[in-house]
């Protein structure tokens, strides 16, 4: 297209024309230019913002143009930063209505649900841009693959920001589905992940997310930081690693991730647990395997 998002204003005007003559091309031509057009949507807002909206969102928007709306959603979701406010906002209806459609390919899907996971963490005047029950509604309707991606996206995030990790006991309160379909081995794997490496929130965290933990007769996905026998949060919640253990482990110790006796026994060496009636029938199955 001709410039770089340091060039600022001087430099992206002498190019309106320019972009406004592509977008008239013949349709195929025209889409082409329109994905490259929106992967700068963010800064077009900021330095163009007339044109951005009377010329760029209007192909976003129509849905009636199907392969014209496609090419600028995926030019839109190539942006490596959160739109501002007003943008997100004048897109939000665009995103979650998109999430609707079967004929969505799955990285787009997942693309969108990242965009509306990140719009619920940012506020306005104290507002969330995308609030719990627009987020749970995306949830539920989105298939299982974009609920685990959330999840493991909030863990990775909340041990990058304290901001984040504050979030995390309202998002298990507040936003993650109750419905029975949604408790599979894989969200419940997922939830304990998101629990464990919730830092100092972990008390927190856990009792929100125990109550959504489904004990399964399947394997059990590794959980890495079970693994951590030594590990100082470990050490200073061990009740509450204890009740994500006895919530998820089947009966059947072959079942569990590797690595779970050692684990057992850096338990029973903790005072806080040596009379627990839970960490007893554990060490039953392991004895009994």
């Amino acid at each position: 297209i001709g410039w770089s998002q340091e060039d600022g204003q001087a430099a992206v005007h002498p190019q309106v024309e320019r972009m406004t003559r592509l977008m008239d091309l013949p349709h195929p031509l025209a889409c082409l230019a329109v994905s490259r057009i929106t992967m700068h949507l963010n800064w077009l807002f900021v330095v163009a913002q007339d044109w951005t909206v009377l010329h760029l969102l209007p192909r976003l928007d129509d849905a009636a143009d199907r392969d014209m709306q496609d090419a600028a959603l995926a030019g839109l979701l190539r942006q490596h930063h959160l739109p501002e406010f007003a943008l997100f906002i004048r897109l939000k209806p665009l995103l979650t209505s998109r999430l609707d459609d079967p004929r969505l390919p799955a990285e787009q899907q997942d693309g969108i649900a990242q965009l509306i996971l990140h719009g619920w963490l940012e506020r306005e005047a104290a507002e969330r841009w995308v609030s719990s029950e627009e987020l749970r509604d995306v949830l539920i309707h989105s298939g299982e693959g974009i609920r685990i991606r959330a999840l493991r996206s909030l863990a990775d995030w909340s041990e990058r920001s304290k901001e984040t990790a504050d979030d995390v006991p309202e998002f298990l309160t507040a936003v993650w589905p109750r419905q029975l379909a949604v408790r599979t081995p894989a969200a419940s794997a997922a939830l304990a992940d998101l629990a464990l490496r919730s830092g100092e929130n972990m008390p927190q965290v856990s009792q929100a997310v125990v109550p959504f933990l489904e004990t399964t007769a399947e394997h059990v996905e590794a959980l890495p930081r079970f693994r951590r026998a030594d590990d100082e949060i470990l050490a200073r919640f061990p009740r509450e690693h204890l009740d994500i253990l006895f919530a998820i482990l089947p009966e059947d110790p072959a079942l569990w991730p590797w690595g779970m006796d050692v684990l057992m026994e850096r338990f029973a060496s903790l005072p806080e647990l040596k009379s627990d009636p839970r960490l007893s029938e554990l060490r039953r199955r392991v004895a009994r395997s």
